[in-house]
């Protein structure tokens, strides 16, 4: 890690203190596979994780307090609270908590898209609806009490193996 990226983690923690354990902890796994934080030229406190060239997760700090994002869809199922982040996007009703869900990647077929890789998140809910969101974007998760540590680490490692079997970035 360089001075730089060590001087944005060392600003960061104390304003993570007085909030929820799990953002740090989060932080703290995604540093140990050497997602380097990089800090977006925006109005709040906000930083990207990346290795390789690839965006895995992004916390910004702002007036409505900490907003976490992260990318899961190189992974073959997701605790619900993934699955949840996901339907919310879309406005609809929340999947049941305590089980994993299947989540699968299709090609996207978006003719005027240049930014997804090709790939999207899909997911049926249990309603029927086929839920669709683009890869290029990372997926804001929003009840941070659901967030397990222990399977936030199993899917961060997951997405990992998966980026790094992807060609390196231009």
């Amino acid at each position: 890690m360089t001075k730089l990226q060590q001087s944005l983690i060392e600003k960061l923690y104390p304003m993570l203190e007085d909030e929820k354990n799990i953002y740090k902890q989060m932080v703290e796994y995604l540093l140990s596979l050497e997602y380097w934080p990089q800090k977006l030229n925006n109005k709040s406190f906000s930083l990207y994780f990346i290795h390789s060239g690839k965006k895995i997760a992004k916390i910004g700090i702002c007036d409505k307090g900490i907003e976490f994002a992260f990318r899961f869809y190189g992974c073959k199922s997701v605790p619900a609270w993934c699955i949840n982040a996901l339907l919310a996007e879309e406005g609809m009703p929340l999947e049941d908590d305590g089980k994993w869900y299947d989540l699968s990647t299709k090609k996207c077929d978006a003719a005027n898209c240049t930014t997804c890789g090709a790939v999207k998140y899909s997911y049926v809910a249990k309603d029927g609806r086929e839920v669709y969101r683009c890869t290029s974007k990372l997926i804001p998760l929003t009840d941070i009490e659901a967030i397990d540590i222990e399977d936030f680490k199993k899917i961060a490692a997951e997405q990992h193996e998966f980026f790094m079997s992807l060609p390196p970035c231009k």
